[in-house]
Order: structure tokens, then C-alpha cells, then sequence
């Protein structure tokens, strides 16, 4: 009786561990901020963290998705830049290498890596920032 209590627990665990098991790609930050505002760099760095419950798991590559309306990243493809797959194990300051951005206009972004056991993760969250005034021309006071 014992032991099959025992193996009912341990795959138990098995099937949990595997329910949990998944990658997440979250805190998505903008010059180390959240959905900021007001980002004067013409070329905007990015970074996010992972989460997991795999030892050792470390990111080998991502991918970096940004649009100019949350729902042109819905079916994992972007209208203003697609960075395709990077080989990288970076995950902060990863420079935004685009079109010109334009002041004073929402950005969304989404990422997906690739991690060191072969696994490509599906997409973070949305994040967004604001673009701020780049240029003298861009204040419609001066």
C-alpha cells in the first residue's frame, strides 16, 4: 500500500513540475523603466527578465517585436520592427535598431526567446513606452 501511495505522489509531482515548468518572459522595461514616458533617445534600449523553474536554464537567443498599435503583435508579427532571431544570452540594454521612431507616439513591444535546452518560448506580455520630443522642430511651442 505504501509503495503505490508513493508512486501516485510521484507522479503527481511529475505531472506539477510539468504544469509549471513554463518560461516566462516578464518585467519588460524601456531605459529601465516600465511603459514609461517621455523617452528621448532616438534608439531606446530594452531589456526583460526570465522565470523559471528549469536549473541552469540560461537565454541563447530573442526576438524583438515592436508596433505601433498592441494589436499589429497579437499574431507575432510587427509593423514597425522585427529584430528576427538574435543569438544572444543579453537581456538588458538590447538597443532598439529599427525605422526612425517618431516623438511623442506610443510604441508596443513583445519578446520571445530561445533558451540553452533548445526551446523556443512563446512571447512575454505587451509592453509599450512613449516616445518624447527629439528635436527642437518637435515642440510646437518654439
Amino acid at each position: 500500500m505504501k509503495v503505490g501511495k508513493n508512486l501516485t505522489l510521484a507522479i503527481l509531482s511529475i505531472f506539477t513540475l510539468g504544469a509549471r515548468s513554463q518560461v516566462r518572459v516578464l518585467n519588460l522595461r524601456c531605459e529601465y523603466k516600465k511603459d514609461p514616458m517621455g523617452i528621448e533617445t532616438p534608439t531606446p534600449h530594452l531589456g526583460w527578465e526570465i522565470e523559471s523553474p528549469k536549473p541552469n536554464l540560461r537565454q541563447t537567443a530573442c526576438r524583438i517585436l515592436v508596433a505601433d498599435n498592441e494589436s499589429r503583435l497579437t499574431p507575432g508579427t510587427a509593423n514597425i520592427w522585427d529584430s528576427g532571431k538574435i543569438v544572444t544570452r543579453e537581456s538588458v540594454q538590447l538597443e532598439y535598431s529599427g525605422p526612425e521612431l517618431k516623438a511623442d507616439k506610443y510604441y508596443y513591444w513583445k519578446v520571445i526567446i530561445w533558451d540553452n535546452y533548445g526551446h523556443k518560448w512563446s512571447s512575454s506580455a505587451i509592453a509599450r513606452w512613449q516616445m518624447g520630443l527629439l528635436n527642437d522642430h518637435d515642440c510646437i511651442y518654439t
